[in-house]
């Protein structure tokens, strides 16, 4: 399977990982970038190895200042196979071998598949436990170097994709997303933080309409959990 699955998780993150490979089909590349707060610092960890039939490269990278797009673009700069996959450790594949096969036969005018996320409780904690939204997302994109994700955070892949030249093409394939799935108010309070603060300073250096409407929406999910009600700091 010509397809890199690019894994990149926060070090407390591990206990996803299992469950997260289990659902990869074998034949695939993995490339995991573990990661964590401290001084800058980036390390292969390991040769290549295979892990249920997959080759597997593991790295490390430390950061100073938190930015999505940075590492995934560090994970992607490791991957070898013409597509890759941008999966979190907490992401299911609801693999349908027929899906991917078509994969080869896309016309080179493609550049980026949409996909289908489904978000077990992901938006405010008034939802009850168990219920889900889809989203559309592009998660699949060819292994191109002028190909990068941009934005500290809710990263975008779509500008690099389009301004490379390539159409982005609508898939049936479904990606199972389970990061919010808690009753911890804790969790999604400083996951919703954690983006907010990031969007601003996204916003402080370049004023974009995606990144507003993404900030616009943080702050309503805060306001649901009731931490707006109570704190002068938004």
């Amino acid at each position: 399977m010509d397809v890199s699955f690019c894994i990149i998780y926060r070090t407390e993150e591990l206990y996803f990982l299992p469950e997260c490979l289990a659902s990869l089909p074998q034949g695939c590349e993995i490339i995991l970038l573990e990661n964590k707060e401290g001084e800058e610092f980036f390390e292969v960890l390991s040769d290549e190895y295979v892990y249920e039939g997959n080759r597997v490269i593991k790295a490390f990278m430390s950061w100073k200042e938190l930015n999505f797009s940075v590492l995934k673009n560090k994970c992607k700069s490791l991957a070898t196979r013409g597509w890759i996959v941008n999966f979190d450790a907490d992401d299911r594949l609801h693999y349908i071998e027929s899906e991917w096969l078509y994969l080869n036969n896309l016309s080179e005018k493609i550049g980026g598949i949409i996909v289908n996320v489904i978000n077990q409780h992901p938006k405010g904690m008034s939802l009850p436990i168990g219920e889900v939204v889809c989203t559309q997302q592009v998660r699949i994109f060819r292994n191109k170097p002028e190909i990068l994700f941009t934005d500290r955070v809710h990263e975008n892949i779509i500008p690099s994709i389009v301004a490379s030249g390539y159409e982005i093409y609508v898939s049936t394939i479904d990606f199972k997303h389970i990061g919010y799935y808690t009753k911890d108010k804790e969790i999604i309070l400083n996951k919703y933080l954690r983006n907010v603060n990031l969007l601003i300073m996204d916003l402080n250096e370049r004023f974009d309409f995606r990144q507003l409407a993404l900030l616009r929406e943080n702050l309503n999910d805060l306001n649901e959990i009731g931490y707006i009600k109570h704190s002068k700091e938004y």
